[in-house]
């Protein structure tokens, strides 16, 4: 997340994506993406190199343009990266988790999210007159078998409002899906990403004017899914 720069106009910024290295200095991916309140998709690909001091370099391209460069730190012994956009026309940091510490074959389904989960999201919502602050947090729950209840706390530009709700969620079998929770204030729409074997599940809004992104962890230390991956998937 963080902000793109075209000229003297600046648009606030989110992105969430899979990236799949694959050991040897490739790697491929697709990804969804707020610009400013526009949503889009990209399908990435490019090359990288890591140091013996787990720094890094990946050459990124983005619909076949010409490649841009990421800085990476690697962390938690190959468990993660931490990411900058070495770019004149962007401020831009993230972090990427790996799906899983195991071995074998991804094997995410809709039953991968479900106990309860507490989170927090914070970004950019579009008035049609100007750009607000937004955070939320609060707890939401997954049943195993596609339903979502969400408690929270919405700040906008310092005005808050507790909301209830629920909506249906799916989860694919390469740990991405999307969710919909309805409440007194209409429908909020999310892309998904189930990580770390279900101890993190990373969030986009999907809907036109919201910038916003984050992440919900499993209430207690016993929760998550039966993800499991094999190789540097991120």
């Amino acid at each position: 997340s963080g902000d793109l720069i075209s000229g003297s106009s600046v648009y606030p910024y989110v992105e969430l994506g899979k990236l799949v290295a694959d050991g040897q200095g490739s790697v491929s991916g697709n990804s969804h993406a707020s610009i400013g309140g526009t949503i889009s998709t990209y399908a990435l690909s490019g090359t990288y190199s890591v140091q013996s001091g787990c720094s890094g370099a990946m050459r990124l391209s983005v619909n076949g343009q010409s490649p841009e460069t990421v800085s990476f730190q690697v962390v938690n012994g190959g468990q993660g990266i931490v990411v900058a956009f070495s770019m004149p026309s962007s401020v831009v940091t993230g972090r990427a988790y790996r799906q899983t510490a195991n071995a074998g074959t991804i094997q995410c389904s809709t039953a991968s999210l479900s106990g309860n989960y507490a989170y927090l999201l914070t970004g950019v919502a579009f008035s049609p007159t100007s750009a607000l602050y937004y955070s939320q947090a609060g707890s939401a729950t997954g049943d195993g078998r596609g339903t979502m209840s969400a408690t929270g706390i919405i700040n906008t530009n310092g005005t808050t409002v507790t909301t209830t709700g629920q909506g249906p969620y799916s989860v694919a079998s390469d740990c991405s899906g999307t969710a919909s929770v309805q409440n007194q204030n209409g429908t909020a729409n999310y892309y998904l990403a189930v990580v770390e074997d279900g101890q993190g599940v990373l969030f986009m809004e999907s809907d036109a004017g919201y910038v916003v992104g984050g992440l919900a962890e499993p209430s207690s230390a016993m929760g998550g899914s039966n993800a499991v991956a094999n190789g540097a998937t991120y």
